[in-house]
């Protein structure tokens, strides 16, 4: 700029969120494994002292926060990144319920109404589509999404959907865009989407718990 030649950046942090010059997410979810693994040790102390109800309610507030964090942005990232989170998560399951390494982690989730990360990203994506439905995006967010009737006029079942684009990459098909979409056409299948924000919630974790 101005002839004078810029530093190149591998990673840098923007707003909590570790950015590598790939876009990989493999900085960040590695953030997010150091605090995890930090508070899970205070859960395995925990555990001697305080009863089920409270170690849910510690993993709700010290470690579940870092994994929704962000998590519609990263939550698309190599599989080989994202199982790590999803290790400790089953971890804390474990720990939670006293049971052994070897135990199932399926039925733990489903017990203690944990949602694996999967299920997290999710859960996050489909908050953000209500919240665009309703008009509860900020500003230079809103008309981010069209609806199949601004693009055809043809009248089908599927005329008030919205429009999934056409994908000519994996990268383009973890994008909000495609992937807000596709989950937000699935889920108003099961879901009303002109429930109350808390009902619509409640409902979707329900939802998709079950298929947990």
């Amino acid at each position: 700029i101005k002839d004078q030649a810029l530093t190149k950046e591998n990673s840098t942090t923007f707003l909590g969120v570790r950015l590598d010059s790939k876009l990989s997410w493999s900085l960040h979810i590695q953030h997010i494994k150091l605090k995890m693994a930090k508070n899970i040790g205070v859960l395995c102390k925990a555990r001697k002292v305080f009863k089920l109800s409270t170690l849910i309610t510690m993993y709700y507030s010290f470690i579940y926060p870092y994994i929704s964090y962000c998590v519609e942005v990263w939550g698309t990232a190599a599989q080989k990144y994202t199982d790590s989170i999803l290790k400790l998560q089953k971890l804390c399951c474990r720990i939670i319920t006293g049971s052994s390494r070897r135990t199932r982690s399926s039925p733990l989730f489903k017990t203690l109404n944990i949602m694996p990360l999967t299920k997290v990203y999710e859960y996050c994506v489909l908050l953000f589509m209500y919240k665009n439905h309703k008009d509860l995006l900020p500003k230079p967010l809103l008309g981010m999404f069209s609806k199949n009737t601004d693009v055809s006029n043809i009248p089908t079942r599927q005329a008030n959907l919205l429009y999934i684009p056409r994908c000519k990459s994996q990268l383009a098909a973890k994008s909000m865009k495609y992937k807000g979409v596709k989950l937000w056409n699935e889920i108003i299948n099961s879901i009303n989407p002109s429930l109350s924000y808390y009902v619509f919630k409640t409902s979707m974790k329900i939802h998709l718990m079950d298929q947990v």
